[in-house]
């Protein structure tokens, strides 16, 4: 199957690279730049929209080819390798600082983190709200130029470009609100904040086990590569050109990997459900609690994410991917597997047989007391027929759904065995 994600951000590496669309050979260069970005900053702050700063930094390379920050010259070594008269500035010195905003109506619009479509990165579930009970995180004024992006958890890339439709919305205070000034395209400002290279750095600043997070700061001071405003309108012409495609591609994608998982189902059904072919090697059912002891722990936050930079460690937990990011601290790892590694946020599990460090935020850690395998697949049945009964809520149902008690260890691998050849044949569709 294409890697439609990979091939997104490819483009978008691309483009914050400077590689995206060849650049003019009369382009000005870095220094040139820097001047006109001065220019518009000063109009700003005789406009009252900003303050005047003593502390904006403009980091470039010379025709010496060496680094200079403002006018005197540094050892610096640039985060990406780019192309062209790019120039690093740190976040605070292109986004406008955020501002604060009540209701003025009786009722408005409101953005959360649950309003945000983090596939394809849209606002779609605003929720109307009376005024009299706003709540308290709801304050921050949103442009139609501003891209949201939301501080809890980067790496799950709730992170949205508000445009007309939601310019008169309030957002909340989850989000950083980046609004660009004048000398920043605002749709290329958004692709650059949903790169990799924007997410994975940012990722690496969380704090806090139950929600970790990221502060304002970290995004105000992370050096992010800006080239000319002609070249920003290029990239984002020819973005907005392939996107189409790629969606297409990824509905392509999306249809294909919805029938296999459906087939994957029924095969469970007729495994473990009420008109099972193995029924005659049960007498009873008994709660899915019964086939596994819980491991208690206590999950590590992932400080690093990006496997370009790995620590000893990989750890497991609720994302999508087997493993969610990597972690150098050895006290929490978890030796004695294979395990089943539930998600209770996300719904997700995982077969894991190897060391690991368990991830954050509600994970479970599952011991079976079966055939390993087997009690994965029966996790995987039972979740599926539980219906979803909210936050943190599935694996108390999880727990007490009862499955067939077959006994007999070697017809537990049976069935492991015949799930698993059916399943590589499926997935070898997808590759």
């Amino acid at each position: 199957m294409i890697e439609v994600e990979k091939l997104k951000q490819k483009i978008l590496d691309l483009a914050i690279r400077g590689k995206l669309v060849p650049q003019n050979q009369n382009d000005e260069p870095a220094s040139v730049l820097i001047e006109k970005i001065k220019k518009e900053k000063e109009q700003l702050v005789k406009q009252g929209k900003i303050k005047a700063s003593k502390n904006d930094s403009y980091i470039y390379k010379g025709s010496d080819n060496c680094y200079y920050e403002n006018e005197s010259r540094i050892d610096f070594e640039p985060p990406l390798e780019t192309n062209g008269n790019i120039i690093w500035l740190r976040g605070s010195s292109f986004i406008y600082k955020m501002e604060s905003t009540k209701p003025t109506s009786s009722n408005f619009e409101y953005i959360d983190i649950e309003a945000i479509n983090n596939k394809t990165n849209t606002i779609e579930k605003t929720k109307l709200i009376s005024s009299s009970k706003a709540p308290s995180r709801a304050t921050r004024k949103v442009y139609s130029s501003s891209t949201l992006f939301s501080m809890v958890r980067p790496y799950l890339r709730n992170i949205a470009y508000v445009g007309d439709r939601y310019k008169d919305c309030i957002a909340s205070t989850g989000f950083y609100i980046c609004t660009p000034q004048p000398f920043i395209n605002e749709k290329y400002l958004y692709y650059l904040l949903t790169s990799d290279y924007v997410v994975n750095s940012l990722n690496n600043y969380m704090k806090g086990d139950n929600s970790p997070s990221i502060n304002t700061g970290d995004l105000e001071n992370l050096l992010f590569p800006i080239p000319s405003l002609e070249y920003q309108h290029k990239a984002v012409q020819l973005i907005e050109i392939i996107s189409p495609i790629i969606e297409k591609i990824t509905n392509e994608n999306d249809r294909l990997t919805t029938l296999i998982n459906q087939t994957k189902l029924r095969i469970l059904e007729s495994i473990f459900g009420e008109n099972s072919s193995y029924k005659s090697y049960y007498k009873n059912y008994i709660p899915l609690s019964d086939l596994f002891e819980s491991i208690s722990t206590v999950g590590m936050e992932v400080k690093n994410r990006d496997v370009s930079k790995m620590g000893k460690y990989p750890v497991v937990g609720q994302g999508k991917e087997l493993v969610d990011g990597y972690h150098n601290d050895d006290k929490k790892i978890i030796k004695d597997y294979p395990v089943i590694v539930f998600g209770d946020h996300t719904r997700i599990i995982k077969y894991i047989d190897f060391e690991f460090v368990p991830g954050a935020d509600g994970t479970k850690i599952l011991k079976p007391k079966v055939y390993p395998k087997y009690l994965y697949y029966c996790c995987l049945y039972a979740s599926n027929k539980i219906e979803d009964r909210g936050y943190n809520r599935h694996f108390a149902l999880l727990r007490n759904y009862l499955v067939p008690n077959i006994k007999d260890l070697l017809k537990q691998k049976e069935i492991v065995n015949k799930i698993d050849i059916i399943y590589k044949q499926l997935e070898i569709m997808l590759d």
